[in-house]
């Protein structure tokens, strides 16, 4: 059997990086929508929501961020087979929720939800990351063969575009749920492997969670703050904590770089976090969305945050054993068209293209040579 491309094992740090930052996605989307005491669903009250919400939400909301920091430290090299993945992979695990919700949680099926819940439009984040794969080429062109300063720059104009006058001033981008915001993000990550052999960086780099940690602070106490002064609108914590929060955007790099400078590799952890994305949509497909919002937050009536702790664990586990089951699948399938299949066909197929060749280049000689004689 002959082995068209060789896999690299995948570096195990950022493997684990990505399992933390998935399961701060669930406890950030348990958190706002199932206890719903960070003001997202209705008007904050100190009083009555506490601050233990708000504590849990500022160091949870950096997830999405840690994501476009991880593409961004490797480059994304190919755009059309991650694209057609995510649609593929948006069906395929939207069909395995709405069928778990209807045939065992007894949820009432309706073509037109089901239909809703499996168009990978109606996921702000998969569509946003696939209008982010249409400007990476963009991206990678223009940073091509430059130097560290000169990315630098870079960072910076975007600053002033996507934080400065989209976080601060309203501008455009409120709130970095967008391609915007991601090719930011894409950039600091590249910035960041550029810069991670410098020894300022190995240095300080291990020191980041005490970082990400004091992040929450003025997270926390700047949303007290805000609202307690405005008028509450659905949409002033989605803003105050917008991924293009700068304070949002400094935790995701000081949780990044202590993994950074891990060296390790892992199998187990290799194998687990190939069902990543498939978490993310599982658990945050419509349909299931319900009982998230219901289930879970009369739990959380009854049993406070334990109760949206160990729902994040049981989501976590029981996603993540069922993605990569999937991803299992789909990768046997795969190993299995590919040998036994498309390279046995492709090597059928290249002595009929030399021979095409061969006539093709002997019919224009033949035409070349005929012409001369009339000459």
């Amino acid at each position: 059997m002959r082995n068209i491309t060789q896999k690299k094992n995948r570096d195990s740090n950022f493997e684990l990086l990505r399992l933390v930052a998935i399961f701060l996605i669930i406890c950030h989307h348990l958190v706002i929508k199932s206890a719903q005491t960070c003001g997202y669903t209705h008007e904050y009250s100190f009083g009555t929501d506490g601050v233990s919400g708000l504590i849990i939400n500022s160091l949870c909301v950096c997830g999405v961020n840690i994501f476009l920091l991880i593409s961004g430290w490797y480059g994304i090299k190919h755009i059309w087979p991650q694209t057609i993945r995510l649609v593929i992979d948006c069906f395929i695990y939207s069909l395995i929720t709405n069928t778990f919700c209807v045939f065992v949680l007894g949820y009432p099926f309706s073509w037109e939800e089901f239909l809703y819940s499996c168009n990978f439009l109606n996921n702000w984040f998969v569509a946003a990351f696939i209008m982010f794969l249409f400007i990476v080429p963009l991206i990678e062109r223009a940073i091509m063969n430059i130097d560290s300063k000169t990315l630098g720059y870079f960072i910076i104009l975007m600053t002033l575009f996507n934080v400065i006058f989209g976080f601060c001033f309203g501008k455009l981008n409120t709130n970095g749920y967008n391609a915007i915001n991601f090719s930011y993000i894409y950039l600091i990550g590249r910035y960041l492997k550029v810069q991670s052999t410098h020894p300022i960086y190995l240095r300080y780099a291990s020191k980041g969670l005490i970082l990400y940690i004091l992040c929450a602070i003025p997270l926390i106490v700047g949303f007290i703050f805000l609202s307690s002064h405005t008028l509450w609108t659905s949409s002033i914590a989605q803003k105050f904590f917008g991924y293009n929060n700068p304070i949002v955007i400094i935790s995701a790099v000081a949780l990044f770089l202590p993994f950074s400078v891990l060296k390790f590799q892992n199998k187990f952890i290799n194998e687990v976090a190939k069902g990543v994305f498939g978490i993310f949509i599982l658990h945050t497909t419509t349909i299931f969305i319900h009982y998230r919002v219901n289930v879970i937050g009369n739990w959380y009536q009854q049993f406070g945050y334990a109760a949206i702790l160990i729902s994040s664990i049981i989501i976590f586990s029981i996603c993540g054993i069922i993605a990569w089951l999937i991803e299992y699948a789909k990768n046997s399938i795969t190993s299995w068209i590919v040998p036994n299949y498309c390279e046995t066909n492709l090597y059928k197929l290249i002595p009929l293209l030399n021979r095409i060749a061969m006539q093709q280049g002997i019919s224009k000689m033949n035409k070349y040579l005929t012409s001369k004689r009339k000459l």
